[in-house]
């Protein structure tokens, strides 16, 4: 997953020269796991919008407090460097210090201000039970200025040129309400590993310590898709084909990807992409579900003989959402797509930390560990737009259901890393990618699973001055979850041409699930017509 960095910052960063800062020998090194080297080119800013007044110096004290434990979590504080074999290490200071602190922090302040009054913050969408329809709320990129200071890194080379902490806190608060947002390169977690890393920085927030749990060390992936698993027997899975091994993408294929780039560039010059942010209210994708279910149900009881009965049908709200959205994106990004007989990939990006914790990969005092880094895998399911755009969308959604559930299995995750480990280790080598070269890809990351919006950081609230203490209780009374999450994704560069990504950043406490997604800005004006147009029949 990956967005196109703003021209704004691609100026910071290629003027961002210099060498690297020599090591420091008393510095503690810890290697980059092997599969978090496949997103060293991104780094991520996440914010968490909180209408309440948070203690800012709360936040930073716990946050460090956090990275001074010694059960691991001390490597968050570290300094990306390359070591002699190209690789990247974690160099984790001895001790931290004002000159060399264990996170990056810095506090903006609008202290009689409140986040309506301000032009940027008052545009930040929040939970609210009024929403009937989906609806375009923003432009993710406005928020960048409240989530991040200029010269923050955006880019691998920031790190490596720099002795920046690859962890940042930037807090800024309102008489009324507080961003939390963080930076980081792509390589310390997924969304997974982020929401373990934020309940741990809750517990020392909260004063309970002795409940964080200590940090998985090791490599817990180092083996996956290894040709001769260094494992115990009893767990060793033989390695089956990839189901999709016959349609990996050869030089041919990519060859003629090469080509339909130079042509949309050339084309497109001038084409501005932008990020938005949309909002679907939970009573809107529950009939896309309800609808769904019994369309599956009536179809797996007429067609009983090639369905087991005892098998209900089922598809997720997520599958539901990711279905009816990618019908959006292609219907507006593709010419005559409803007539076009060009390969969709839809990729959903499937979390492995269920099927590390099975017995023999890790040990049961291991299971009790909190695991970061990207323990991820794309579960890709093939549709042809002119079907994608005319089936229901209970068996588009079925589609995406049953590509999960087939390729999530323990052989077919073997066997798929088993391709991507080939195409890492060797030099030169194209990426695995399975498809045709003339296809249409459509990323999807669900972050449902998550659940962002339950991050409590209640312990740090401060009174409000506008709330009568009296009639609202004491301050640690106040729950203060997120009402909005936003994110931004800086990269080197992205294929716009060939794919489309997404992410479903959550379900809010009033039920509505929100989405960010990356179009060019004639793409944005369709996908609003249609949206339009199916609120209209809807009704």
């Amino acid at each position: 997953m990956a967005f196109v960095r703003p021209k704004a910052l691609l100026r910071h960063a290629s003027t961002s020269g210099g060498l690297a800062p020599p090591s420091v020998s008393a510095d503690r090194v810890v290697p980059v796991h092997y599969w978090d080297h496949s997103y060293t080119n991104a780094v991520m800013n996440f914010m968490l919008r909180f209408d309440h007044r948070l203690d800012a110096g709360k936040l930073r004290c716990s946050l460090e407090r956090l990275l001074e434990r010694p059960d691991g979590w001390r490597k968050l504080g570290g300094r990306l460097k390359r070591n002699a074999a190209g690789r990247l290490d974690y160099h984790v200071p001895s001790r931290y210090t004002p000159h060399r602190p264990a996170v990056s922090y810095h506090h903006e302040r609008y202290d009689d201000v409140r986040i309506m009054q301000h032009p940027l913050g008052s545009r930040i969408p929040r939970a609210s039970s009024h929403y009937t329809s989906p609806r375009i709320l923003a432009r993710g990129e406005d928020f960048l200025p409240l989530m991040r200071r200029p010269e923050d890194p955006t880019c691998l080379e920031d790190y490596l040129r720099s002795d920046t902490p690859v962890l940042g806190l930037h807090v800024v608060t309102f008489r009324d309400a507080t961003l939390v947002c963080l930076r980081g390169s792509h390589v310390l977690f997924d969304a997974m590993g982020r929401k373990a890393f934020l309940d741990a920085w809750a517990l020392t927030l909260q004063g309970r310590d002795e409940e964080v749990a200590p940090l998985m060390e090791r490599d817990p992936m180092a083996t996956l898709g290894a040709q001769e698993p260094e494992r115990t027997q009893s767990c060793t899975l033989p390695i089956k084909p990839y189901k999709h091994a016959d349609k990996q993408l050869g030089f041919r294929q990519f060859i003629t990807l090469g080509l339909r780039q130079v042509v949309d560039r050339i084309l497109n010059r001038n084409a501005v992409e932008e990020a938005r942010v949309v909002c679907v209210p939970s009573a809107y994708i529950g009939r896309l579900r309800t609808k769904a279910l019994r369309e599956l149900e009536a179809r797996t009881k007429g067609d009983s003989a090639e369905k087991d009965p005892g098998s209900p049908a089922f598809v997720s709200a997520g599958d539901v959402l990711c279905a009816w959205w990618t019908r959006h994106l292609i219907a507006s990004r593709l010419r005559n797509a409803r007539t076009s007989g060009q390969t969709v990939c839809i990729m959903n990006m499937l979390g492995l930390r269920g099927y590390i914790l099975q017995p023999g990969l890790v040990s049961a005092a291991e299971k009790k560990r909190a695991i970061l880094g990207n323990l991820l895998v794309a579960v890709p399911a093939f549709l042809r737009a002119d079907k994608l755009l005319a089936k229901p969308l209970s068996e588009v959604a079925e589609t995406l259901r049953s590509s999960i559930k087939e390729l999530s299995t323990g052989p077919q995750v073997e066997a798929l890393l088993k391709l991507q480990r080939a195409a890492h280790d060797k030099k030169g080598s194209m990426p695995a990618l399975f498809g045709d070269g003339g296809m249409h890809m459509v990323i999807c990351t669900n972050w449902l699973k998550a659940g962002f919006f339950d991050v409590d950081f209640s312990a740090a609230v401060i009174p409000s001055p506008d709330k009568d203490d009296s009639k609202s209780g004491s301050p640690s009374a106040e729950v203060a979850k997120p009402t909005n999450v936003q994110m931004h994704m800086t990269t080197d560069s992205t294929p716009a041409f060939m794919m489309s990504i997404f992410t479903i950043l959550g379900k809010d406490a009033c039920g509505n699930y929100w989405i960010r997604g990356t179009l060019r800005e004639e793409y944005w004006a369709k996908v609003e017509q249609s949206l339009l147009e199916e609120v209209l029949l809807d009704t």
